[in-house]
């Protein structure tokens, strides 16, 4: 469930500031539309009654989505000077908010915090784009008889790579980098991929893994 509350906004051209309903928690997860509106820069659009300016308030938005595993705190570039303060302030919250949300992931998901909506943005808009590859990834991995790996997203995410891994066999690491070799023989486009197939080469043993579905 996302919900709105009420916040004092000024114009930036300084006009009288006036109290507004905002998006203060969209759970981008059960929220389609709300989520679209965050990725278009729609989210918390404020159009000014005395002058018309549009603008975007300086407020905090907690953006969350259990199954993609995104808990983000998202302050108004503004307060970057005092980070520390402000991350302070997010584990304060996140305690606050395990108490009474539902727990169906908030206890697993580390929060992070943004300032500006941009980098959000981005990140989303790319794990949409790798969106298409998982769908090939799950559809190969039946295919070839692959056992599909799903990727803590906390992990796959900052390397831009798409959540499932296809394994030969069992899941290890040998038995990944055999899967992503296959995968690629038959579809070489899957850029994704190939920077798994980079990752795997650099890592020890599997990345964490988790047993919650995956959105494709």
């Amino acid at each position: 469930m996302s919900f709105q509350g009420k916040a004092r906004v000024r114009c930036p051209s300084g006009c009288d500031p006036r109290d507004v309903q905002i998006w203060s928690f969209v759970n981008g997860g059960e929220d389609s539309l709300l989520r679209e509106s965050l990725l278009a820069g729609d989210l918390n659009l404020i159009s000014c009654e005395e002058c018309g300016a549009i603008f975007h308030p300086e407020a905090t938005v907690v953006y969350y989505d259990a199954e993609a595993e995104i808990l983000a705190f998202v302050l108004p570039e503004s307060y970057r000077s005092e980070e520390a303060l402000w991350r302070k302030k997010m584990d304060e919250d996140h305690v606050q908010m395990r108490k009474i949300l539902p727990q169906d992931g908030l206890i697993s998901v580390e929060p992070r915090i943004y300032f500006g909506m941009d980098l959000l943005r981005q990140e989303l808009a790319e794990e949409d784009a790798l969106g298409a590859q998982v769908q090939i990834a799950r559809l190969l991995c039946k295919n070839e008889k692959l056992t599909p790996y799903l990727v803590e997203r906390s992990f796959a995410r900052p390397k831009n790579l798409p959540w499932i891994l296809p394994c030969r066999g069992s899941a290890s690491l040998g038995s990944a980098k055999q899967g992503v070799k296959a995968i690629l023989a038959i579809n070489d486009r899957l850029e994704g991929y190939r920077r798994w197939q980079e990752v795997l080469t650099s890592l020890k043993a599997l990345p964490p893994g988790t047993s919650r579905g995956s959105r494709s």
